[in-house]
């Protein structure tokens, strides 16, 4: 499993009671020599395990490696969105 970070955009998420939180949105690549389902498995434990408040993701690409005529890897590129901590909100804003 590799998990590389590739982009990142800001976006603000607005709750059910009227506050705003403001989000992040990062790209990254995930593989497994198993499946799509394993690569995306894989990369949302290790975002979740590296950044804190992870609310969503969606697979923006997907693609596979082929060698001799057989599927050695599945590649996946996700887009992760975390909402940013109380503090690092206020520097963005």
């Amino acid at each position: 499993m590799a998990t590389t970070p590739n982009t990142t955009n800001h976006c603000s998420i607005i709750w059910e009671d009227g506050s705003m939180s403001i989000a992040r949105v990062t790209e990254i690549s995930s593989t497994s020599t198993k499946s799509f389902e394993d690569a995306i498995q894989n990369g949302v434990k290790r975002a979740t395990e590296t950044l804190r408040n992870v609310r969503s993701a969606w697979v923006k690409e997907q693609q596979i490696k082929i060698d001799n005529g057989n599927i050695v890897e599945y590649q996946v590129n996700l887009m992760i969105t975390f909402v940013l901590d109380e503090g690092n909100q206020k520097e963005l804003a």
